[in-house]
This record gives C-alpha cells, structure tokens and sequence, in this order.
C-alpha cells in the first residue's frame, strides 16, 4: 500500500463522513493535505508509516479523542497538536522524539501517552498539566529520572519507566 492508496481511502472517508481512519503499514513518508478534508474523525491510526513530521492540519481535528502514531520516524511535532482539545489517548512509541513540545501539555483530557522507544533525556516539568493522565508509559528512552511534578498527577496508575 502506498500514497495513491492512501488518497484514495482519505477521500472515501470525506464523502462518508468517516470517525475513524486506519491509515497503517501505508508507507507515507507525509500526511497528504487532503486529510483537512476529514473534520468528522475521532480515531486516527498512522502506525507503522515513515512519517518525520506532522502537518500544521493535525491540529484542525478538533474531535480527534485518539491518534497512534507508532513506529514511524516523528522527530518534531507541529505546534498545532496542541488544539487537539478532546484528545484522550496519544501513542507516539517508536519514532524519534528528543523532546516533547510545550503545546502537549494543552492536551487537558489526555489520559494515555505513550512515549516509549524515543530519544527523550528528560521530561519537563509541563507534565503536571495533564491532570487527566493516567497512563505514562515511558520505557526505551534516555531518562535516569521524572520531575517532582509528576507527583501533581494524582490520576496517574500507570508509569513504565526504565
């Protein structure tokens, strides 16, 4: 599966009014612009892609509440993915972050972020403004350790951090 596929399916999903979007094993070294078209979803799945980066369109999916962008090769996230207002579960594992962006700490109802398998050396402070969170998972990184204010996360259950 390639690009021309890819297309295909986003526009497929604009005409029906999809929520959810399996865009997966698709090989997409870039988001096509089409998928702004796609205000309705509420799940995207971009995993297992060869994905760099984000398009400032990510942050238009106002209802997206889950998006897995898995095993790609995200080294920045585009500011807009901070808008992402109802997002609840952000699984960026395996791809090659060294560091998280101020603007996920604007994701106020996220409750599951996967940060495992990147090249993080520290996680900021900013994390104590995810009061929702309640999964971290933050194996395969470069931490030796968590800031004091992940104490702050009084809903937090679940840390994986090696």
């Amino acid at each position: 599966m390639g690009k021309t596929e890819a297309l295909k399916r986003i526009e497929e999903a604009a005409k029906a009014g999809w929520t959810h979007l399996n865009l997966s094993y698709y090989q997409l070294e870039k988001l096509p612009p089409e998928i702004s078209k796609l205000h309705e979803l509420k799940d995207l799945y971009l995993i297992k892609n060869k994905l760099t980066d984000l398009p400032p369109e990510i942050g238009t999916f106002k209802k997206l509440k889950y998006l897995f962008l898995g095993k790609n090769k995200i080294s920045t996230l585009h500011a807009g993915i901070g808008n992402l207002e109802n997002l609840k579960v952000l699984h960026l594992d395996g791809n090659r972050l060294m560091e998280i962006p101020p603007e996920i700490w604007n994701l106020r109802n996220l409750r599951v972020l996967d940060l495992s398998d990147n090249l993080l050396t520290e996680l900021p402070p900013g994390i104590a403004n995810l009061t929702e969170l309640r999964t971290l998972l933050l194996d395969g990184n470069n931490l030796e350790t968590l800031p004091p204010e992940i104490k702050k996360l009084t809903k937090l259950t679940t840390v994986e951090f090696q």
